[in-house]
């Protein structure tokens, strides 16, 4: 039998949990007998022998303290979510994972922070210097194509249609703070 010591003065050797376990369990078992193996152990023999050292049950010392719990954050899952960083380019394009994503604006040729889920891209948020820019989404080539560039300078906004020619105006050159006024006392 397999066996491990606790560490202290009082050195109890108690058997290896897997062991313990294992005694429980029919040969050639599936996942669904091994669940109820543990269960029926940890029922049965673990969360009711008094430990050494607290002189309690597991079950007793963590029923004890149960009001100490706090609930889990909704948003749990998106403390787990992958990171890596980009460099958005002049066209608002972003590269993951083989797919084409648009970014905000102000993010243009800046090295961005991603955060994203793997196997859920439509989730994928950027950050820059630890600010959110919110989520980037696919890219739409057929709008994408339309964008006007030139001289390496991105033009985002479409040419104004049905827009009446401006006329030039005279630009403004400067004047004086009092005019000249001609007048007797």
């Amino acid at each position: 039998m397999r066996s491990f010591a606790l560490p202290g003065k009082n050195r109890t050797v108690l058997p290896h949990p897997a062991h313990a376990v294992s005694q429980h369990i029919p040969r050639g078992a599936f996942p669904g007998k091994l669940n109820e193996a543990l269960n029926r152990w940890l029922d049965e023999q673990y969360n009711v022998t008094v430990h050494s050292s607290t002189r309690q049950t597991p079950l007793n010392r963590y029923l004890k303290h149960a009001h100490l719990l706090r609930e889990a954050p909704k948003d749990l899952n998106d403390y787990f979510r992958t990171r890596t960083t980009r460099k958005v380019d002049r066209d608002r394009t972003v590269s993951l994972n083989g797919m084409l994503y648009e970014a905000p604006i102000p993010l243009i040729d800046k090295t961005i922070t991603l955060l994203y889920h793997d196997g859920d891209s439509a989730r994928i948020e950027a950050f820059h210097e630890g600010l959110s820019h919110g989520m980037i989404v696919p890219l739409d080539m057929k709008i994408n194509c339309r964008i006007r560039r030139k001289n390496n300078i991105v033009n985002l906004l479409p040419p104004a249609q049905n827009q009446e020619p401006q006329v030039d105006q005279p630009k403004y050159t400067g004047g004086r703070l009092f005019e000249e006024v001609d007048h007797e006392l």
